[in-house]
C-alpha cells in the first residue's frame, strides 16, 4: 500500500497550492509516487528556482 503518501496528501488537502519535495517522496515506500500520480492524485510541476535555505536559523532563500 502507500500509506505514508496518502497521509501526506491529507495533511496538505487544505493548503493552497500543496508541494512535495523530493526529500518528502523519498520517505515513501517503492512505487508509491507512481501510484498516487496514475491515479491522478498527483502530478509533476516545475523544478524550483529556489529554496529557503535548512542549514541556519536565519530563514534566507537561495538559488538552487
Amino acid at each position: 500500500m502507500c500509506d505514508e503518501g496518502l497521509q501526506a496528501l491529507w495533511t496538505r488537502f487544505d493548503v493552497r497550492q500543496p508541494l512535495f519535495t523530493g526529500d518528502d517522496i523519498a520517505e515513501w515506500p517503492d512505487g508509491c509516487l507512481d501510484r498516487l500520480m496514475t491515479a491522478g492524485l498527483l502530478r509533476e510541476t516545475a523544478n524550483a528556482q529556489s529554496v529557503v535555505c535548512d542549514a541556519c536559523a536565519e530563514g534566507h532563500v537561495e538559488e538552487v
